[in-house]
């Protein structure tokens, strides 16, 4: 059971990524039929089964894709705050560099200030 409802995961994401297979029936699916068959389940219990399977996944799958967004959204926002405290200390780096008349290659004022120090 376990691995059919694996496969139909795997299936399901598939599809979200755009690759559709043509829905076929695993082996693990066709034993679980013919295990329904023989156990004289009703047709009417394994859909409503799949049915529960439906909602709870229409309930899940939002807020899965929502803490997604989150935790990637915090990762970029952290990024982003690291990236500009890196950038201002560089530029500070520079600064002080220059008011101290130390020598500071054109290219690191250029990357640091974003200025042509030839122009200054």
């Amino acid at each position: 059971m376990r691995r059919a409802l694996e496969r139909t995961a795997t299936d399901l994401l598939g599809a979200v990524s755009g690759n559709r297979r043509p829905v076929a029936l695993t082996a693990d699916q066709r034993t679980i039929v013919r295990t329904a068959v023989g156990q004289q389940i009703p047709f009417t219990d394994i859909v409503k089964g799949f049915r529960a399977l439906q909602r709870r996944l229409l309930r899940v799958v939002p807020s899965f894709v929502d803490a997604n967004i989150d935790a990637v959204l915090a990762g970029y926002l952290r990024e982003r705050d690291r990236h500009l405290a890196q950038r201002v200390t560089d530029q500070r780096e520079v600064v002080s560099a220059i008011l101290e008349g130390a020598e500071v290659a054109d290219e690191t004022a250029a990357d640091a200030l974003g200025i042509v120090m030839e122009d200054h």
